[in-house]
């Protein structure tokens, strides 16, 4: 006779084991995430195909690091899977895990949670607690910020660390924008404030190919990138921020900076001058100036330039605060030139000034950073009530 289960015996039936063509699929994948190494790879280079120089549908192999075209049959990334034994690899585009030449997608829980690093690498959330992180390789100590950048274009380097720590700027950058050149920026400023990077330090390579426009004068670095940035962009975030107007004869004149001149007489190679900024600036925007401010940015950008043909050093004394128009601004980063590169210093989320030279990284007093041979200021509004 045919035995029926009863309504408790049903729910306390014992479960069965998965089919063995599952229990392989999982085995397998674990297998193939043990083999990543995680010291090849690199997101910060160029996506692009290191047999065919394609630069669409690109895989990197998580064993190796290389950057491989498709994951069909007969594809870079196929064949590379064959004769190389190496069969884990990444979308750059999305982010997705495949398993060649089988063409499986990584769908085991575990496995997919040992990945998470890396899918987090390629697509870094943002962290602006000041705590600090550690490295996906050797674990090195580290702060979301506090990152540098390597490679030989300092005068850009210097501009994107000190848009990077424009609250207004990297907050917006959060969201995914259309433009391809506001693409590559927010994957570095994202990078920059990032709690799962490979390494402590960021590439900005990407983006600079992007503007293909080499120099070294970070006024010129930030004039090319942010015209570029804004023309770009669909919410005006650029010309809200930065973007301020003077009055010349009685026309309106936009500006994305200030600037003032710098000079000395020839007093002699080993003399010091100082001079106050404040008597500067009011010389040329004051009452009694040239031009008459009309609408203030909420950042300020403030060029110094410094005449070269007198050898007097000049150091112009800066304050940490100064009123424009009933508005106060504090001084919150400044770029200053060393030997033939450029050292960006500002102030971080915990209050105190860190210089950023190339990749190295280290905490400065802001009076010993007021002194150095200073050449862009970056001025912040102190919000009131009314604002």
């Amino acid at each position: 006779m045919k035995r029926h289960l009863s309504d408790d015996e049903d729910n306390h039936s014992p479960q069965l084991d998965p089919p063995k063509s599952r229990q392989k699929v999982t085995s397998s994948q674990i297998v193939h995430v043990n083999t990543i190494q995680r010291a090849a790879l690199d997101f910060d280079h160029s996506h692009q195909c290191s047999v065919s120089l394609a630069t669409v549908n690109i895989y990197c192999c998580l064993v190796c690091g290389k950057y491989l075209q498709g994951s069909s049959h007969g594809s870079p990334a196929f064949i590379h899977a064959v004769e190389n034994g190496h069969h884990l690899f990444v979308a750059l585009d999305d982010v997705t895990f495949k398993i060649l030449p089988e063409g499986d997608t990584l769908s085991d829980e575990t496995a997919r949670r040992a990945v998470d690093d890396i899918a987090k690498s390629l697509n870094p959330p943002m962290q602006i607690d000041g705590k600090e992180s550690k490295t996906l390789i050797a674990n090195v100590p580290y702060i979301p910020g506090l990152v540098g950048l390597t490679g030989d274009a300092s005068a850009y380097n210097v501009i994107i660390q000190l848009l990077a720590h424009i609250p207004k700027i990297r907050d917006y950058y959060r969201h995914p924008r259309a433009g391809k050149l506001e693409t590559e920026f927010r994957f570095v400023i994202r990078q920059l404030w990032s709690p799962y990077l490979l390494r402590n330090h960021v590439s900005p390579h990407r983006l600079i190919q992007a503007v293909k426009k080499p120099t070294n004068n970070p006024i010129t670095a930030y004039t090319i990138l942010v015209n570029r940035l804004d023309k770009e962009n669909k919410d005006d975030i650029w010309r809200e921020t930065l973007r301020g107007e003077v009055d010349s004869a009685d026309k309106p004149i936009p500006f994305w900076y200030l600037s003032i001149d710098v000079s000395a007489p020839q007093i002699g190679s080993d003399d010091l001058l100082e001079v106050q900024f404040d008597e500067l600036f009011k010389t040329k925007y004051g009452e009694k100036g040239k031009y008459s401010i009309k609408k203030l940015p909420h950042e300020l950008l403030i060029v110094l330039n410094r005449k070269h043909d007198s050898q007097t050093r000049v150091v112009v004394s800066l304050p940490s605060q100064i009123v424009i128009k009933d508005h106060k601004y504090c001084l919150v980063s400044v770029i200053s030139q060393k030997a033939q590169s450029w050292v960006y210093s500002g102030e971080t989320p915990s209050g105190d000034w860190s210089t950023f030279d190339g990749v190295k990284v280290s905490q400065c007093p802001r009076q010993v950073i007021y002194l150095e041979d200073n050449r862009l200021l970056l001025w912040r509004r102190v919000l009131s009530p009314e604002d």
